[in-house]
């Protein structure tokens, strides 16, 4: 059964939800109850997202144990970068659950993963402070720069979030193990997560978020299309896709490529080239515009069970397209060469591809030329869903190289 508690937070009800936090930190409720498992830094595209922690009731380095077993433990996210948006940072645990999780378990809690992915109304900005809290039979509850969100009550699908951090197909390889190093803890990176505080005006931005959302007029739910059941599968979903070979991609048949704009260069030389177009924008005016926009963004994205549905598996379809083209590349398997690619891809309404980019690169250019080929290779994709909305839709997908023997 699902419970979901939503907390109204106007002037008193802010106080109420600090008081709460205390007083389950005084209690031992949350961290102090625990020990610090991990802590990790998660990059992409060249840059620090954030810093993780993950808290124990007892230290452990098995991952397959933590998931199997109904244990106390408490996730914890600090935005490094300046903004994740909304819809990037609901993709991105749509994105985990989905690659680490088997596809009947997380059919199961699409529920749970819409109630928590509407608790967050807007965009995470550098120093927000994400909890997520679990103890067993109470629940699992959910605090943003100490304002209590809401709670869910399903322990599996808590494992199904701690899956995406420590699970088979993590975000990073090198994250995961920093999750997993009880003992081996990097000191520096724990003073930084330390030193990652939200601004002053963020709490009342947070704690605004659900007092709008109760000012408006509730709409009705979208019934999703009834689906017939599929067998479970004993593998994660990303699993179904073909699996690396030992075969050189120059030895495959490339089908014939579209052309399309390769993003770094040719962003950024377009948006130099707007500046320049422009000499009297001032500084406040691109302030405000950008804000405007981010506003615009946030408005125009909403998540229903219909949209949710949609989008994960719309994200499955793709992945599984991609990954017929990944492969070891010969001269990788004759190097001994092993690595975690993961691309980030946006493509058009029609499904033509827009721009691709690695979100994360292995230290081996040869693996990372073969995943950023393997996009372009398994292009055109589907076009997106009439029920997502957006002219482009964005996701990453994960590609692992590992010898077979």
């Amino acid at each position: 059964m699902l419970t979901t508690r939503l907390y109204r937070a106007s002037g008193s009800s802010r106080l109420y939800g600090c008081i709460c936090v205390l007083f389950l930190l005084f209690t031992g409720d949350i961290a102090s109850a625990k020990h610090v498992n991990g802590v990790g830094s998660y990059h992409a595209l060249g840059r620090e997202q954030y810093i993780a922690k993950l808290s124990l009731a007892t230290p452990s380095t098995e991952s397959k144990s933590l998931l199997q077993q109904d244990l106390p433990a408490t996730m914890e996210l600090r935005v490094a970068t300046k903004r994740i948006p909304q819809r990037r940072f609901v993709s991105m645990w749509i994105e985990a659950i989905t690659v680490n999780n088997d596809s009947a378990m997380v059919q199961q809690h699409m529920q749970e993963l819409l109630s928590f992915n509407q608790l967050f109304k807007g965009s995470l900005y550098e120093g927000d402070q994400l909890v997520i809290d679990y103890q067993p039979q109470a629940g699992m509850r959910v605090i943003l720069n100490d304002v209590a969100l809401g709670e869910i009550t399903s322990g599996s699908f808590f494992r199904l979030l701690l899956a995406s951090w420590i699970g088979p197909v993590p975000i990073s390889s090198s994250f995961r193990s920093q999750m997993l190093s009880p003992n081996d803890q990097d000191e520096t990176l724990t003073q930084r997560f330390s030193s990652l505080n939200p601004s002053q005006l963020r709490a009342s931005d947070v704690a605004d978020w659900h007092q709008s959302a109760q000012e408006q007029e509730p709409t009705p739910p979208v019934q999703a299309t009834p689906k017939v059941a599929q067998p479970a599968s004993t593998q994660p979903q990303q699993l179904t896709a073909v699996q690396s070979s030992i075969v050189s991609t120059t030895d495959q048949h490339k089908p014939e490529k579209t052309e399309f704009p390769r993003p770094a260069a040719q962003a950024k030389a377009q948006s130099e080239t707007v500046v320049a177009a422009t000499p009297n924008t001032t500084e406040a005016q691109q302030t405000t515009d950008k804000s405007r926009a981010t506003k615009a963004e946030e408005a125009s994205f909403t998540l229903s069970e219909e949209t949710l549905q949609a989008q994960q598996e719309y994200y499955v379809q793709l992945s599984n397209q991609i990954l017929k083209y990944q492969a070891l590349p010969r001269q990788a398997f004759q190097r001994r060469l092993e690595g975690d690619v993961r691309v980030l891809i946006k493509i058009h309404r029609d499904g033509k591809l827009k721009s691709l980019e690695l979100a994360h690169d292995s230290k081996h250019k040869l693996l990372n030329q073969q995943a950023l080929d393997a996009v372009a290779e398994a292009a055109p994709f589907p076009p997106i869903p009439a029920s997502l909305s957006g002219e482009e839709f964005a996701f990453s997908v994960p590609m692992n190289y590992r010898l077979p023997y």
